[in-house]
């Protein structure tokens, strides 16, 4: 349930496909377009800043833990990550072979991207490196979720 009531009338010209807030500052939403662009918007000032370096349509957004890196992935494999903290500068950018349907997920320092391509792949946030890669899932991923536990912790 939200614990306030959305009033900003903020308008875009193009259809949303995929919305996140900051997780430090619920000012901040950012929004995945049909367009090609990732939308910045401040909620309070009804403004919006237009990240560009997409392809295609943008299906999946993530935002780092402490709200400073923004990944956006595309309908063509194009996978972006923004610096949202200090100018909107994007860090990296990958091509890959595979269409991307799934949300990333932000994990320890990592944006962990499953594609359609049955590949799921975590890159390093800051630098764009290919970590790890779990090749050859049964069906294409549609959503992920981390379950993280302490070293040492019983999954009972």
């Amino acid at each position: 349930m939200l614990a306030g009531t959305l009033t900003a009338e903020m308008k875009c010209q193009t259809t949303a496909v995929e919305l996140q807030f900051s997780p430090i500052n619920s000012n901040i939403l950012f929004s995945g377009h049909w367009d090609r662009v990732v939308r910045v918007w401040n909620i309070n000032e009804k403004t919006n800043v237009e990240l560009q370096g997409q392809n295609s349509c943008v299906f999946g957004l993530c935002v780092s833990d402490d709200g400073a890196l923004l990944c956006s992935t595309c309908y063509d494999g194009v996978i972006c990550v923004f610096d949202v903290a200090h100018d909107n500068v994007m860090l990296w950018r990958k091509e890959t072979r595979h269409r991307t349907y799934c949300n990333p997920v932000f994990h320890n320092g990592a944006f962990i991207v499953a594609s359609f391509g049955n590949d799921t792949v975590g890159y390093d946030a800051m630098t764009g490196n290919e970590l790890f890669k779990l090749s050859k899932h049964q069906k294409p991923l549609r959503m992920m979720i981390v379950n993280v536990r302490k070293t040492g912790e019983s999954s009972h």
